[in-house]
């Protein structure tokens, strides 16, 4: 009888092991890095084009566009934001050509 009392416990050890790990993994999805530092864009690209491109990748809630600030033109680099983890990761893995250019994440 002390044999499936151990059992029992164990199954209850695991499960509250695994309903842990499973918390963890959403607080690091949700806290992760969610920003994308972005190079190599075509100083044709606003910052309308950068968020619809990368708006195909999940929600992006903010882009900076870094300018030259005697001339005020782009400097052909971006910051994006997304607002889960998993979608700025997607963007890293998946951009492909933006206004004739590859982005580079």
């Amino acid at each position: 009888a002390k044999d499936s009392d151990d059992s029992e416990e164990e199954e209850v050890v695991v499960t509250k092991k695994n309903k842990v790990q499973e918390v963890e993994a959403e607080a690091e999805e949700e806290d992760g890095h969610k920003e994308l530092f972005v190079k190599n864009l075509s100083w044709n690209s606003t910052q309308d084009s950068i968020w619809e491109h990368f708006g195909q990748f999940g929600t992006v809630m903010n882009v900076k566009v870094l300018t030259d600030r005697m001339t005020g033109k782009p400097k052909g680099i971006a910051f994006v934001e997304f607002e889960k983890r998993s979608q700025a990761q997607k963007a890293i893995n998946e951009s492909g050509d933006l206004d004739g250019r590859t982005p580079q994440c």
